[in-house]
Protein backbone atom coordinates (compact mmCIF):
# COMPACT_ATOMS: atom_id res chain seq x y z
CA UNK A 1 0.00 0.00 0.00
CA UNK A 2 2.63 2.43 0.85
CA UNK A 3 4.32 1.82 -2.36
CA UNK A 4 0.89 2.69 -4.10
CA UNK A 5 0.72 5.50 -2.39
CA UNK A 6 4.54 6.58 -3.58
CA UNK A 7 4.07 5.62 -6.91
CA UNK A 8 1.08 8.03 -7.06
CA UNK A 9 2.81 10.93 -5.60
CA UNK A 10 5.68 10.61 -8.13
CA UNK A 11 2.66 10.65 -11.05
CA UNK A 12 1.33 13.34 -9.78
CA UNK A 13 4.63 15.40 -9.50
CA UNK A 14 4.66 14.08 -13.55
CA UNK A 15 1.94 15.27 -14.49
CA UNK A 16 0.06 11.90 -14.39
CA UNK A 17 -2.42 10.82 -11.79
CA UNK A 18 -6.12 9.70 -11.84
CA UNK A 19 -8.06 11.63 -13.50
CA UNK A 20 -5.17 14.21 -14.95
CA UNK A 21 -3.95 15.01 -18.23
CA UNK A 22 -1.00 13.65 -19.91
CA UNK A 23 0.60 15.26 -23.06
CA UNK A 24 2.70 13.53 -25.16
CA UNK A 25 5.88 14.96 -24.23
CA UNK A 26 5.31 14.42 -20.62
CA UNK A 27 4.90 10.73 -21.37
CA UNK A 28 8.19 10.64 -23.44
CA UNK A 29 9.77 12.34 -19.96
CA UNK A 30 8.30 9.71 -18.03
CA UNK A 31 9.89 7.39 -21.03
CA UNK A 32 13.44 8.74 -20.17
CA UNK A 33 13.38 8.43 -16.81
CA UNK A 34 11.34 4.46 -16.49
CA UNK A 35 11.91 2.58 -19.72
CA UNK A 36 13.73 -0.40 -19.13
CA UNK A 37 14.95 -0.74 -22.76
CA UNK A 38 16.51 2.70 -22.07
CA UNK A 39 18.02 2.47 -18.85
CA UNK A 40 20.08 -1.21 -19.88
CA UNK A 41 21.61 0.88 -23.05
CA UNK A 42 23.19 3.50 -21.06
CA UNK A 43 24.40 0.96 -18.60
CA UNK A 44 25.79 -0.76 -21.83
CA UNK A 45 27.58 2.65 -22.56
CA UNK A 46 28.78 3.06 -19.16
CA UNK A 47 30.44 0.05 -19.44
CA UNK A 48 31.45 0.72 -23.17
CA UNK A 49 33.12 3.67 -21.55
CA UNK A 50 34.58 1.98 -18.82
CA UNK A 51 36.63 -0.41 -21.10
CA UNK A 52 37.90 2.68 -22.98
CA UNK A 53 39.31 3.75 -19.70
CA UNK A 54 40.90 0.45 -19.25
CA UNK A 55 43.00 0.33 -22.46
CA UNK A 56 43.82 3.66 -21.71
CA UNK A 57 45.44 2.99 -18.47
CA UNK A 58 48.15 0.83 -20.34
CA UNK A 59 49.94 3.97 -21.31
CA UNK A 60 50.23 4.29 -17.83
CA UNK A 61 53.63 2.84 -15.59
CA UNK A 62 52.38 -0.34 -13.33
CA UNK A 63 54.10 0.41 -9.59
CA UNK A 64 53.65 -2.09 -6.95
CA UNK A 65 55.28 -2.14 -3.71
CA UNK A 66 55.33 -5.24 -1.21
CA UNK A 67 55.84 -5.65 2.49
CA UNK A 68 56.96 -9.13 3.74
CA UNK A 69 58.31 -10.58 7.01
CA UNK A 70 59.33 -13.96 7.30
CA UNK A 71 60.93 -16.20 10.41
CA UNK A 72 63.24 -19.03 8.65
CA UNK A 73 66.00 -20.67 9.26
CA UNK A 74 69.89 -19.68 7.84
CA UNK A 75 70.70 -23.33 6.71
CA UNK A 76 72.24 -23.30 3.70
CA UNK A 77 71.90 -25.12 0.55
CA UNK A 78 74.57 -26.22 -1.85
CA UNK A 79 73.68 -25.61 -5.38
CA UNK A 80 76.16 -26.49 -8.82
CA UNK A 81 78.46 -24.16 -8.90
CA UNK A 82 78.94 -23.00 -5.43
CA UNK A 83 81.42 -23.76 -2.72
CA UNK A 84 79.60 -23.14 0.92
CA UNK A 85 83.35 -21.83 2.68
CA UNK A 86 82.98 -18.77 0.02
CA UNK A 87 80.32 -17.52 1.74
CA UNK A 88 81.73 -18.65 5.69
CA UNK A 89 78.27 -19.97 5.49
CA UNK A 90 78.28 -23.51 8.46
CA UNK A 91 76.97 -26.79 6.22
CA UNK A 92 75.53 -28.53 9.30
CA UNK A 93 72.05 -27.70 9.55
CA UNK A 94 70.39 -25.66 12.55
CA UNK A 95 67.09 -25.17 13.95
CA UNK A 96 67.98 -21.82 15.05
CA UNK A 97 65.63 -19.29 13.37
CA UNK A 98 65.84 -15.38 12.19
CA UNK A 99 63.81 -12.44 11.24
CA UNK A 100 64.00 -11.32 7.69
CA UNK A 101 62.37 -8.29 6.35
CA UNK A 102 62.01 -7.10 2.87
CA UNK A 103 60.48 -3.59 1.09
CA UNK A 104 60.30 -3.66 -2.18
CA UNK A 105 59.09 -1.02 -4.76
CA UNK A 106 58.70 -2.12 -8.33
CA UNK A 107 58.38 0.31 -11.61
CA UNK A 108 57.09 -0.97 -15.24
CA UNK A 109 56.52 0.76 -18.25
CA UNK A 110 55.99 -0.03 -21.55
CA UNK A 111 58.31 1.99 -24.21
CA UNK A 112 57.71 0.90 -27.52
CA UNK A 113 54.83 -1.97 -28.11
CA UNK A 114 54.43 -1.72 -32.09
CA UNK A 115 50.76 -0.49 -31.88
CA UNK A 116 48.98 -3.04 -29.30
CA UNK A 117 48.19 -0.25 -26.92
CA UNK A 118 47.22 2.30 -29.35
CA UNK A 119 44.93 -0.15 -31.44
CA UNK A 120 43.75 -1.64 -28.16
CA UNK A 121 42.48 1.74 -27.30
CA UNK A 122 41.42 2.95 -30.85
CA UNK A 123 38.69 -0.71 -30.35
CA UNK A 124 37.37 0.60 -26.97
CA UNK A 125 36.95 3.95 -28.70
CA UNK A 126 34.92 2.94 -31.40
CA UNK A 127 33.24 0.35 -29.35
CA UNK A 128 31.98 3.22 -27.33
CA UNK A 129 31.17 4.73 -30.28
CA UNK A 130 28.70 1.80 -31.10
CA UNK A 131 27.53 1.94 -27.74
CA UNK A 132 27.00 5.49 -28.19
CA UNK A 133 24.90 5.54 -31.22
CA UNK A 134 22.93 1.74 -29.91
CA UNK A 135 21.67 4.44 -27.04
CA UNK A 136 20.31 6.83 -29.63
CA UNK A 137 18.55 3.60 -31.64
CA UNK A 138 16.89 2.85 -28.34
CA UNK A 139 15.49 6.14 -27.50
CA UNK A 140 14.30 6.49 -31.16
CA UNK A 141 12.67 3.15 -30.81
CA UNK A 142 11.08 4.31 -27.33
CA UNK A 143 9.86 7.14 -28.44
CA UNK A 144 8.26 5.65 -31.53
CA UNK A 145 6.55 3.02 -28.88
CA UNK A 146 5.42 5.73 -26.91
CA UNK A 147 4.49 7.93 -29.42
CA UNK A 148 2.22 5.39 -31.33
CA UNK A 149 0.96 3.86 -27.97
CA UNK A 150 -0.18 7.44 -27.27
CA UNK A 151 -2.00 8.24 -30.21
CA UNK A 152 -4.23 4.85 -29.43
CA UNK A 153 -4.92 5.89 -26.17
CA UNK A 154 -6.56 9.21 -27.65
CA UNK A 155 -7.96 7.51 -30.52
CA UNK A 156 -9.22 4.96 -28.27
CA UNK A 157 -10.46 8.28 -25.94
CA UNK A 158 -12.16 9.60 -29.22
CA UNK A 159 -13.99 6.54 -29.91
CA UNK A 160 -15.26 6.15 -26.42
CA UNK A 161 -17.05 9.53 -27.51
CA UNK A 162 -18.42 8.45 -30.44
CA UNK A 163 -19.36 5.04 -28.61
CA UNK A 164 -21.61 7.72 -26.36
CA UNK A 165 -22.94 9.92 -28.74
CA UNK A 166 -24.30 6.70 -30.68
CA UNK A 167 -25.63 5.63 -26.97
CA UNK A 168 -27.45 9.02 -27.02
CA UNK A 169 -28.76 8.90 -30.43
CA UNK A 170 -29.89 5.51 -29.73
CA UNK A 171 -31.54 6.70 -26.83
CA UNK A 172 -33.10 9.77 -28.49
CA UNK A 173 -34.39 7.08 -31.23
CA UNK A 174 -36.14 4.32 -29.04
CA UNK A 175 -37.74 7.88 -27.00
CA UNK A 176 -39.36 8.79 -30.78
CA UNK A 177 -40.42 5.74 -31.69
CA UNK A 178 -42.27 5.25 -27.76
CA UNK A 179 -43.51 8.46 -28.90
CA UNK A 180 -45.13 7.65 -32.42
CA UNK A 181 -45.96 4.04 -30.99
CA UNK A 182 -47.86 5.43 -28.29
CA UNK A 183 -49.63 7.61 -30.67
CA UNK A 184 -50.44 4.97 -32.78
CA UNK A 185 -48.43 6.66 -36.02
CA UNK A 186 -45.75 3.19 -35.85
CA UNK A 187 -46.20 -0.27 -34.97
CA UNK A 188 -44.83 -1.67 -32.06
CA UNK A 189 -42.14 -3.19 -33.89
CA UNK A 190 -40.25 0.34 -34.28
CA UNK A 191 -40.30 0.34 -30.15
CA UNK A 192 -38.48 -3.14 -30.38
CA UNK A 193 -36.14 -2.37 -32.75
CA UNK A 194 -34.95 0.86 -31.12
CA UNK A 195 -34.55 -1.30 -27.76
CA UNK A 196 -32.96 -3.74 -29.47
CA UNK A 197 -30.76 -0.54 -30.80
CA UNK A 198 -30.02 0.81 -27.90
CA UNK A 199 -28.61 -2.37 -25.99
CA UNK A 200 -26.51 -2.71 -28.76
CA UNK A 201 -24.83 0.79 -28.40
CA UNK A 202 -24.66 0.43 -25.29
CA UNK A 203 -22.32 -3.03 -25.71
CA UNK A 204 -20.40 -0.75 -28.47
CA UNK A 205 -19.68 1.77 -25.81
CA UNK A 206 -18.15 -0.99 -23.06
CA UNK A 207 -15.92 -2.32 -26.22
CA UNK A 208 -14.73 1.16 -26.52
CA UNK A 209 -14.25 1.66 -22.80
CA UNK A 210 -12.52 -1.56 -22.60
CA UNK A 211 -10.40 -1.04 -25.59
CA UNK A 212 -9.16 2.64 -24.23
CA UNK A 213 -8.17 0.52 -21.15
CA UNK A 214 -6.15 -2.02 -22.81
CA UNK A 215 -4.75 1.02 -25.26
CA UNK A 216 -3.66 2.77 -21.75
CA UNK A 217 -2.16 -0.23 -20.31
CA UNK A 218 0.01 -0.61 -23.30
CA UNK A 219 1.26 3.06 -22.96
CA UNK A 220 2.20 2.85 -19.59
CA UNK A 221 4.41 -0.35 -20.75
CA UNK A 222 6.06 1.38 -23.53
CA UNK A 223 6.38 4.06 -20.68
CA UNK A 224 8.31 1.82 -18.33
CA UNK A 225 5.70 2.05 -15.91
CA UNK A 226 4.35 -1.25 -14.27
CA UNK A 227 1.39 -0.27 -11.93
CA UNK A 228 -1.90 0.68 -13.99
CA UNK A 229 -2.98 4.27 -13.72
CA UNK A 230 -6.41 6.22 -15.37
CA UNK A 231 -5.01 9.25 -16.77
CA UNK A 232 -6.51 11.26 -20.30
CA UNK A 233 -4.40 11.93 -23.07
CA UNK A 234 -4.36 15.65 -24.35
CA UNK A 235 -5.74 15.54 -27.95
CA UNK A 236 -2.23 16.64 -29.91
CA UNK A 237 -0.66 16.06 -33.17
CA UNK A 238 2.93 15.35 -34.25
CA UNK A 239 4.52 18.20 -35.45
CA UNK A 240 4.84 18.06 -39.55
CA UNK A 241 8.44 17.95 -40.49
CA UNK A 242 9.21 18.72 -43.94
CA UNK A 243 11.24 16.57 -46.47
CA UNK A 244 12.72 18.09 -49.38
CA UNK A 245 12.46 14.43 -51.62
CA UNK A 246 11.93 11.17 -50.92
CA UNK A 247 15.55 10.45 -52.44
CA UNK A 248 16.72 12.93 -49.88
CA UNK A 249 14.91 11.67 -46.53
CA UNK A 250 16.84 8.42 -47.74
CA UNK A 251 20.16 9.37 -48.30
CA UNK A 252 19.71 11.79 -44.91
CA UNK A 253 18.52 7.89 -42.85
CA UNK A 254 21.88 6.05 -44.83
CA UNK A 255 24.16 9.15 -43.64
CA UNK A 256 22.84 9.63 -40.21
CA UNK A 257 20.43 6.88 -38.54
CA UNK A 258 22.30 5.67 -34.94
CA UNK A 259 22.21 2.29 -36.39
CA UNK A 260 23.74 2.58 -39.45
CA UNK A 261 26.59 4.91 -37.73
CA UNK A 262 27.03 1.95 -35.15
CA UNK A 263 27.52 -0.80 -37.27
CA UNK A 264 30.20 1.32 -39.16
CA UNK A 265 31.62 2.16 -35.77
CA UNK A 266 32.02 -1.70 -34.99
CA UNK A 267 33.57 -2.51 -38.42
CA UNK A 268 35.89 -0.14 -37.85
CA UNK A 269 36.75 -1.74 -34.52
CA UNK A 270 36.94 -4.96 -35.90
CA UNK A 271 40.11 -3.42 -38.49
CA UNK A 272 41.94 -2.04 -35.59
CA UNK A 273 41.07 -5.32 -33.48
CA UNK A 274 42.66 -6.99 -36.43
CA UNK A 275 45.85 -4.64 -36.62
CA UNK A 276 46.02 -5.02 -32.47
CA UNK A 277 46.20 -9.09 -33.36
CA UNK A 278 49.50 -8.16 -35.93
CA UNK A 279 50.83 -6.21 -33.16
CA UNK A 280 51.62 -9.45 -31.33
CA UNK A 281 53.94 -10.57 -33.73
CA UNK A 282 56.20 -8.05 -32.96
CA UNK A 283 58.56 -7.68 -29.67
CA UNK A 284 57.93 -5.33 -26.70
CA UNK A 285 60.15 -2.74 -24.97
CA UNK A 286 59.61 -2.16 -21.54
CA UNK A 287 61.93 -0.37 -18.68
CA UNK A 288 61.73 -1.45 -15.29
CA UNK A 289 63.22 -0.36 -12.04
CA UNK A 290 63.11 -1.82 -8.21
CA UNK A 291 64.04 -0.68 -4.95
CA UNK A 292 64.63 -2.94 -1.98
CA UNK A 293 65.28 -2.60 1.73
CA UNK A 294 65.93 -5.96 3.23
CA UNK A 295 67.37 -7.16 6.40
CA UNK A 296 67.73 -9.56 9.18
CA UNK A 297 66.62 -6.11 11.85
CA UNK A 298 64.27 -3.35 10.66
CA UNK A 299 67.24 -0.95 12.31
CA UNK A 300 69.64 -2.79 9.60
CA UNK A 301 67.99 -2.86 6.97
CA UNK A 302 70.28 -2.40 3.32
CA UNK A 303 68.76 -1.00 0.49
CA UNK A 304 69.51 -1.77 -3.10
CA UNK A 305 68.52 -0.41 -6.21
CA UNK A 306 67.98 -1.71 -10.37
CA UNK A 307 67.51 -0.18 -13.50
CA UNK A 308 67.02 -2.44 -16.83
CA UNK A 309 65.50 -2.92 -19.95
CA UNK A 310 63.13 -5.77 -20.87
CA UNK A 311 62.74 -6.44 -24.47
CA UNK A 312 59.85 -9.08 -24.95
CA UNK A 313 60.38 -11.44 -28.18
CA UNK A 314 57.59 -13.62 -29.02
CA UNK A 315 58.91 -16.66 -30.74
CA UNK A 316 56.38 -19.37 -31.43
CA UNK A 317 52.82 -19.29 -30.00
CA UNK A 318 51.01 -21.54 -32.39
CA UNK A 319 50.44 -18.87 -34.97
CA UNK A 320 47.55 -17.73 -32.50
CA UNK A 321 48.07 -13.85 -33.57
CA UNK A 322 47.51 -15.32 -37.45
CA UNK A 323 43.94 -17.32 -36.47
CA UNK A 324 43.12 -13.90 -34.36
CA UNK A 325 43.63 -11.87 -37.51
CA UNK A 326 41.80 -13.99 -40.09
CA UNK A 327 38.95 -14.44 -37.40
CA UNK A 328 38.91 -10.21 -37.02
CA UNK A 329 38.86 -9.91 -40.81
CA UNK A 330 36.05 -12.38 -41.55
CA UNK A 331 33.85 -9.97 -38.76
CA UNK A 332 34.80 -7.23 -40.49
CA UNK A 333 33.38 -8.57 -43.82
CA UNK A 334 30.60 -10.21 -42.25
CA UNK A 335 29.79 -6.92 -40.10
CA UNK A 336 30.27 -4.83 -43.81
CA UNK A 337 27.66 -7.23 -45.19
CA UNK A 338 25.37 -6.60 -42.92
CA UNK A 339 25.41 -2.84 -43.06
CA UNK A 340 24.89 -3.90 -46.70
CA UNK A 341 21.60 -5.65 -45.87
CA UNK A 342 20.50 -2.96 -43.09
CA UNK A 343 20.90 0.30 -46.23
CA UNK A 344 18.62 -1.93 -48.20
CA UNK A 345 15.91 -2.59 -45.78
CA UNK A 346 15.98 1.21 -44.62
CA UNK A 347 15.76 2.26 -48.21
CA UNK A 348 12.54 -0.12 -48.47
CA UNK A 349 11.43 1.21 -45.41
CA UNK A 350 11.38 4.73 -45.92
CA UNK A 351 9.67 3.87 -49.39
CA UNK A 352 6.89 2.26 -47.76
CA UNK A 353 6.61 4.41 -44.58
CA UNK A 354 6.70 7.44 -47.18
CA UNK A 355 3.89 6.05 -49.65
CA UNK A 356 1.98 5.21 -46.37
CA UNK A 357 1.86 8.42 -44.91
CA UNK A 358 0.96 9.77 -48.19
CA UNK A 359 -2.09 7.67 -48.22
CA UNK A 360 -3.20 8.02 -45.13
CA UNK A 361 -2.96 11.85 -45.20
CA UNK A 362 -5.25 11.49 -48.56
CA UNK A 363 -8.19 9.65 -47.03
CA UNK A 364 -8.80 12.63 -44.42
CA UNK A 365 -10.46 14.52 -46.46
CA UNK A 366 -12.62 12.32 -48.01
CA UNK A 367 -13.70 11.01 -44.79
CA UNK A 368 -14.25 14.68 -43.32
CA UNK A 369 -16.35 15.14 -46.23
CA UNK A 370 -18.26 12.19 -45.69
CA UNK A 371 -18.92 12.71 -41.75
CA UNK A 372 -20.64 16.34 -42.76
CA UNK A 373 -22.85 14.46 -45.26
CA UNK A 374 -23.76 11.80 -42.80
CA UNK A 375 -24.48 14.33 -40.03
CA UNK A 376 -26.79 15.87 -42.39
CA UNK A 377 -28.65 12.56 -43.41
CA UNK A 378 -28.78 11.65 -39.99
CA UNK A 379 -31.32 15.26 -39.29
CA UNK A 380 -33.13 14.63 -41.94
CA UNK A 381 -33.86 10.99 -41.43
CA UNK A 382 -34.62 12.31 -38.16
CA UNK A 383 -37.21 14.66 -39.02
CA UNK A 384 -39.04 12.61 -41.98
CA UNK A 385 -39.63 9.55 -39.25
CA UNK A 386 -40.83 12.14 -36.75
CA UNK A 387 -43.20 13.75 -39.37
CA UNK A 388 -44.26 9.85 -40.53
CA UNK A 389 -42.26 9.88 -43.49
CA UNK A 390 -39.77 7.74 -42.87
CA UNK A 391 -39.42 4.51 -41.72
CA UNK A 392 -37.21 3.10 -38.67
CA UNK A 393 -35.12 1.28 -40.95
CA UNK A 394 -33.83 4.69 -43.17
CA UNK A 395 -33.42 5.85 -39.13
CA UNK A 396 -31.16 3.21 -38.05
CA UNK A 397 -28.80 3.39 -41.40
CA UNK A 398 -28.57 7.29 -40.82
CA UNK A 399 -27.88 6.56 -37.52
CA UNK A 400 -25.42 3.89 -38.39
CA UNK A 401 -23.98 5.47 -41.47
CA UNK A 402 -23.09 8.92 -38.84
CA UNK A 403 -21.82 6.03 -36.69
CA UNK A 404 -19.11 4.36 -38.86
CA UNK A 405 -17.89 7.32 -40.53
CA UNK A 406 -16.58 9.46 -37.17
CA UNK A 407 -15.05 6.02 -36.12
CA UNK A 408 -13.60 5.48 -40.06
CA UNK A 409 -12.35 9.21 -39.12
CA UNK A 410 -10.74 8.39 -35.92
CA UNK A 411 -9.14 5.81 -37.45
CA UNK A 412 -8.11 7.59 -40.29
CA UNK A 413 -6.28 10.35 -37.98
CA UNK A 414 -4.48 7.94 -35.95
CA UNK A 415 -3.14 5.78 -38.95
CA UNK A 416 -2.07 9.48 -40.11
CA UNK A 417 0.02 10.08 -36.95
CA UNK A 418 1.02 6.78 -36.79
CA UNK A 419 2.28 6.87 -40.05
CA UNK A 420 4.04 9.42 -39.89
CA UNK A 421 5.57 8.57 -36.50
CA UNK A 422 6.88 5.85 -38.65
CA UNK A 423 8.39 7.92 -41.37
CA UNK A 424 9.93 9.83 -38.74
CA UNK A 425 11.48 6.61 -37.02
CA UNK A 426 12.46 5.10 -40.68
CA UNK A 427 14.58 8.48 -41.01
CA UNK A 428 16.14 8.10 -37.81
CA UNK A 429 14.64 11.66 -37.09
CA UNK A 430 12.68 10.45 -33.79
CA UNK A 431 14.49 11.41 -30.73
CA UNK A 432 13.13 11.58 -26.94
Amino acid sequence: MGRFVVFSLLLVASGIATGRELTLQEALNLAKKHNPDLIAARHNLDSAKAKKDQALSQYFPIVTGSLSYQRQTGNFTPRPGLIPSQFHIATSPSAETFNYYNFSLNLQQTIYDFGRTQYSNQVAKEQVSAASKDLETVEQDVWFRVTTAYFQVLAGQEMVEVAKRNEEQARRNEEKALTLVETGMRSRIDALRAKADLLGAKSALLKALDSLKIAKINLLQAIGLKEQMDFVCVKETLEVESFASLEDAIEEALGQRSDVVAMRARISAQHALSRLYRSNFFPSLGFAFSFTDAGVKLQDVVWNFSLGVVLNVPIFNGLLPLYQMREAKAQALLMQEKLRGMELDIRKGIESAFSTYQDAKAMLEPLRAQVEVAKEALSLAEARYEMGAGSYIELLDATTAYANAEANLVRAELDVNIAFAGLLRACGRGRL
